[in-house]
């Protein structure tokens, strides 16, 4: 989904929810390509890594974040310290009864 308005999210029918969140600290790490079913923000809260996607290689630095869609393969290296707050989000089908009664 392309740069998404709280009034196209509400008019599609569908509101994002937070699945799931947490803060990771790592000194070296590496995870292989993955993909997830769900929509992922990573959140570089200090130091610095390298997400592999799309065949690219993007540097994250402290303060600096990605938004992946969901099933986008994606790898993560961290050569020094690390510290990342993932968040993931599913985009939910709102029920026409309940959609009205949401304000965004």
């Amino acid at each position: 989904m392309d740069c998404v308005s709280k009034k196209h999210l509400n008019e599609s029918g569908y509101f994002p929810v937070v699945v799931s969140y947490y803060k990771t600290k790592w000194d070296k790490y590496e995870i292989i390509p993955h993909s997830h079913t769900r929509m992922e923000i990573m959140y570089v809260i200090e130091g610095h890594c390298a997400i592999g996607v799309q065949e690219k290689t993007i540097t994250l630095n402290a303060f600096n974040y990605i938004l992946l869609d969901s099933n986008v393969p994606h790898s993560l290296h961290i050569n020094e310290s690390c510290a990342i707050l993932n968040i993931e989000i599913n985009l939910l089908k709102i029920l026409t009864n309940f959609k009205k009664q949401i304000i965004l």
